[in-house]
């Protein structure tokens, strides 16, 4: 525990490795589901009290997401027509979320690549409903188009789950794709 808070304390307060090193913790439970954490140092002490440790936030982070293929979406294959993953030592094209409240906060990540090459307006897969957002959403991602040359693209997520490539390119990364349900 010290050298995690000393780590944090000497990367944001330029503080030198010995000030760092003499930093000393307690932590405790303070009940409704709060800690406290009390940092000495050799000039001041810092308390900290973190509420609501059992909320759903905090299980969130302690908990590894679900990734789902698209290709293999709960049974069903959600790329477009023509549209596969990239394959071999690339990531496969996947979506994973994670709720907090009555919301969802989804990211993708993956390569794909369509048969022909992707053109402007294609769809690269449509999410299924609880993993769309809200409103329309614009990114800027990482596109293919030849050998050694890698460009920026947009690719827009629709509230009705379409994801669409808005340029050619031979490939195309979801990497980067994250947002809210509402």
């Amino acid at each position: 525990m010290v050298r995690s808070i000393s780590n944090v304390v000497q990367s944001g307060g330029g503080i030198s490795d010995a000030q760092a090193s003499a930093i000393t913790t307690n932590t405790t439970a303070t009940g409704n589901n709060a800690i406290s954490i009390t940092a000495n140092t050799l000039s001041s002490t810092v308390n900290t009290t973190f509420r609501g440790i059992n909320t759903p936030l905090v299980t969130m982070m302690n908990t590894a997401p679900i990734w789902k293929q698209l290709s293999n979406f709960d049974g069903v294959n959600r790329l477009g027509a023509f549209v596969s993953d990239l394959g071999g030592v690339w990531q496969i094209s996947q979506a994973c979320r994670i709720q907090r409240g009555t919301a969802y906060f989804v990211t993708l990540r993956g390569l794909v690549q369509r048969t022909g090459n992707f053109a402007s307006s294609n769809y690269v897969a449509t999410l299924p409903v609880g993993w769309r957002p809200a409103k329309n959403q614009a990114f800027v991602c990482v596109k293919h188009t030849s050998v050694n040359n890698d460009e920026v693209i947009r690719l827009d997520v629709e509230t009705n789950g379409a994801i669409i490539i808005r340029t050619s390119a031979v490939y195309a990364s979801l990497d980067g794709i994250s947002f809210w349900t509402n």
